[in-house]
């Protein structure tokens, strides 16, 4: 028996969890994120404000970006993978 389960025509995103196993129905869609905790320094070690951050897939395609703030710190929440049914 799984221990997440997603229904038809409901979305379930899962943020920084960890699961064995999971069932999706078909019409139903799991999110599988984790956050990316990022800092940018300079070279002399100077937090960096407004970097673009910018996350791409196993294909190449760009699936997530953000921007550092005053301290140079940026938390994005960015995809592991998407499952549509099992």
């Amino acid at each position: 028996m799984a221990n997440i389960v997603v229904s038809a025509n409901q979305s379930l995103i899962l943020l920084n969890t960890s699961h064995s196993t999971h069932s999706v129905v078909a019409g139903g869609l799991l999110y599988k994120q984790w956050y990316v905790d990022s800092k940018v320094k300079d070279i002399s070690l100077n937090a960096v404000n407004l970097v673009n951050l910018y996350f791409y897939n196993n294909t190449g395609a760009l699936t997530n970006n953000g921007t550092t703030n005053s301290s140079g710190d940026s938390r994005e929440n960015v995809t592991e993978y998407i499952v549509n049914s099992t």
